[in-house]
């Protein structure tokens, strides 16, 4: 596996097919079914909701930024608009729903380690059961606007006329591609400690099986139906992932861990 892991191709392969193996168990395993069918009932709520929204929101954003011109010149304001919505549902598809089934990601990783027979976090019992879902839901927020922050700061790019929209759509696809990959390995890492500066150090220590891995979660946003069962394909997925890179090495102890062991 450390092979499989280490080089590129296989690597970024591995990490490719690794959300399509979380889709399959987490339908297929009656155990993780419930809580997928819990998240995308409220995924598929969830992106209806933000469809609607940026329907109206758009072009009225794109108007603040740019008037639109009379005659065959808007062709290209529209185009424009076109791209702005597409960028913005992705974006939305990828943050909105991760947010608001926040609650059910620890129940879900927890699910998968035991029907897989994965190492598991120490039992802490309801108190600390009520605290990781607490704390999930936080880091959820904080992950989602570090995701947008990226996206604010890529923006200048695309006001800029010609290759700046290029530019602009290449940069804010290879962001929130990696962005996703931090976002889901932080669902299991996070039962075990793991800062966000660990997690983050995790995806740079793993660039092949990271890109294939956030690169399937970012096409399957872009897919009608299987867009409602990202989450839990991903969250399974990385749930495998994160157990996989623990095991052959890629991924150090979390220093909460190297404390609990100092004062044992």
């Amino acid at each position: 596996m450390e092979l499989t892991l280490t080089r590129p191709a296989a690597g970024f392969g591995h990490g490719f097919l690794l959300p399509l193996r979380g889709l399959r168990h987490s339908l297929a395993v009656p155990a993780l079914r419930r809580w997928a069918v819990a998240m995308v009932a409220i995924t598929a709520v969830s992106l209806g909701a933000l469809f609607v929204a940026l329907f109206f929101l758009v072009p009225g954003l794109l108007e603040s930024l740019w008037t639109r011109p009379e005659g065959w010149p808007a062709i290209f304001w529209y185009a424009a608009a076109v791209l702005l919505f597409a960028v913005c549902l992705v974006v939305g598809a990828a943050t909105v729903p991760a947010v608001v089934t926040a609650p059910l990601a620890d129940p879900l990783v927890a699910a998968t380690e035991r029907h897989f027979r994965l190492p598991a976090p120490p039992e802490g019992g309801i108190g600390r059961l009520a605290a990781e879902t607490a704390g999930g839901v936080l880091k959820a927020i904080l992950r989602v606007s570090l995701l947008l922050a990226g996206h604010v700061v890529l923006l200048p790019l695309w006001l800029l006329p010609g290759a700046g929209h290029a530019t602009w759509t290449l940069l804010s696809t290879f962001w929130t591609v990696f962005w996703l990959v931090f976002e889901y390995l932080d669902l299991p890492a996070n039962r075990f400690g793991y800062r966000f500066r660990e997690v983050a150090a995790a995806v740079r220590a793993n660039p092949p099986v990271a890109a294939g891995f956030g690169l399937a979660v970012y096409l399957l946003l872009w897919v009608p139906i299987l867009n409602t069962l990202f989450i839990p394909a991903a969250t399974v997925g990385a749930t495998l992932l994160f157990h996989e890179l623990r095991a052959a090495g890629r991924i150090r102890p979390s220093l909460a861990e190297g404390d609990r062991a100092g004062r044992a």
